[in-house]
């Protein structure tokens, strides 16, 4: 703590896995790569300090126009604001086990992205006003999805293509028609229909789950985020955890 690093890059590039960063008060006008993977049961934390404010800012930044890249796996951000980006406040790609909580993210054009092969067995939402499937193009020809389930704060804004053709909640066989996927997909209006207790950050399965079975056997990972083999019932779960 006597002698703290200058940027979060720096402790990007040194940081291993079970490492934290503890990032202190300021505005970083950075864009931030993760170079290092953490390992299941040692993440890289990237974490505000207790009781600080960091900002990491894109006003004045040219060499990218994001304002953090992961393509390491077994990341966590907590704490952090993000704020004035053209493009993603946070980009991910061919990376899993990222954990994102308690941070801000306002005034960039896309929140969080994703580069992914496909969407299998996931269970989408977004809070607020936000998009839960965005499409940044009006192309949907790469987009391989199935068995996922769709919730959205915003029940109009549930799938959204190249900012133009916009699917709400209610039209899901609307857009199955439209993209020729997710024909096991479905949706709910009520988080409580899925998780355990979404309102403390508990995205465990409820005992009722509507997500409980629900999924495929294709291309799902041997084991939950916890480590537990998968599946447990009749069938794969949807989301991050079999129940």
């Amino acid at each position: 703590m006597d002698e703290p690093w200058l940027t979060i890059q720096h402790a990007a590039q040194n940081l291993v896995a079970g490492d934290t960063v503890l990032i202190r008060e300021g505005t970083y006008h950075e864009s931030v790569y993760i170079a290092q993977s953490g390992n299941k049961g040692t993440y890289i934390v990237f974490s505000a300090y207790p009781n600080k404010n960091p900002v990491i800012d894109g006003n004045g930044v040219t060499e990218s126009q994001n304002g953090l890249i992961i393509n390491q796996s077994y990341i966590t951000l907590s704490g952090l604001e993000i704020c004035n980006w053209e493009e993603n406040a946070i980009w991910v790609e061919q990376a899993g086990y990222i954990e994102i909580s308690d941070c801000e993210i306002h005034d960039v054009c896309y929140g969080i992205g994703f580069a992914l092969k496909a969407i299998i067995n996931s269970i989408a939402n977004a809070g607020g006003d936000n998009i839960g499937l965005a499409f940044e193009q009006m192309s949907i020809e790469n987009y391989r999805g199935d068995y996922n389930l769709f919730h959205n704060n915003n029940p109009d804004r549930a799938i959204v293509v190249g900012y133009e053709d916009e699917f709400s909640l209610d039209q899901l066989d609307r857009w199955q028609t439209y993209s020729g996927q997710d024909d096991h997909s479905f949706v709910t209006h009520t988080l409580s229909d899925i998780f355990a207790n979404h309102t403390q950050s508990d995205f465990h399965l409820s005992e009722d789950s509507l997500a409980v079975d629900q999924g495929t056997e294709f291309d799902a990972p041997a084991e939950d985020y916890e480590g537990k083999p998968r599946p447990q019932g009749k069938g794969y779960d949807m989301g991050a955890y079999e129940k």
